[in-house]
């Protein structure tokens, strides 16, 4: 049986409240029908959006719905893209309580950031070792040539020692520190500049440091090493001549930062 009711308006029989339909009824507004409840209250459930098929990355065309509060809290879209964002966007982490000797970040440099902060804990298995420091290329290969660097710091210990080395020629790695203990871990922070340049001579580390040495005496250093080769990096190694026991490295692209050339 069907029919169709015709009124102007809906109101309770008594008090306030009342139900349209039962449980499983559904009730279709057809195209071309404007439902204006501009002046009302609606009520969603949550399923409307829980209910929804979940996503794990924002695409700068993604929209969110806003109240402008500009134009009387008219309902507005706005697209990911305008959205403020912060300085640092991770592009890589590897955190690991696995003894290996090499450790690779693959993938995480690109043309999006011309600089990138990284975060690196690790130590290796017996003492007095040193840690490296390889760019990888698009094929995941380390470049084993064309680095150049110097570093400098201070031990605190009995003699007071300052720690210091230099690559006047080229090496094949960066050498981040001058010993290890095996039972504290060496910890480092800095930042990487042009890896995907495409300019020889424009890839460059630098980094600050806080260490122990095979004699448990801290050891402070700053350090730079450059890269000569107009290869493009993607990657990261870290290696040292023993396992490592343990590493956490965080790499991040910095917001906003663009090569020489302005792109």
């Amino acid at each position: 049986m069907s029919s169709e009711i015709k009124a102007d308006k809906w109101s309770p029989a008594s008090g306030t409240s009342a139900t349209i339909g039962d449980s499983g009824d559904t009730f279709t507004v057809p195209s071309g029908v404007t439902l204006d409840t501009s002046s009302s209250t609606l009520t969603l459930p949550s399923s409307a959006i829980t209910g929804q098929t979940a996503i794990t990355s924002l695409a700068d065309s993604d929209k969110f719905l806003v109240s402008d509060a500009s134009d009387s809290g008219n309902l507005k879209y706005v697209e990911k893209q305008y959205l403020p964002s912060g300085t640092f966007v991770k592009v890589g982490d590897v955190r690991s309580n696995s003894a290996a000797g090499s450790h690779d970040l693959t993938g995480i440099f690109s043309d999006t950031y011309d600089k990138y902060f990284f975060s690196l804990s690790t130590f290796p298995i017996t003492a007095g070792q040193y840690i490296y420091m390889q760019f990888l290329d698009g094929s995941n290969n380390p470049l084993t040539s064309g680095y150049y660097g110097v570093a400098w710091g201070r031990e605190q210990g009995p003699d007071n020692a300052t720690q210091n080395y230099t690559f006047s020629g080229s090496t094949s790695a960066i050498k981040l520190n001058d010993s290890t203990s095996n039972d504290r871990a060496w910890q480092g922070q800095g930042y990487i500049t042009g890896p995907t340049s495409g300019l020889a001579s424009n890839k460059a580390v630098t980094w600050q440091q806080a260490s122990y040495n095979s004699d448990n005496d801290m050891i402070s250093m700053v350090g730079g090493f450059t890269n000569v080769l107009s290869t493009d990096a993607t990657g990261l190694r870290i290696y040292s001549g023993v396992n490592l026991t343990a590493i956490s490295l965080q790499v991040y692209g910095i917001v906003d930062t663009k090569h020489y050339n302005g792109s």
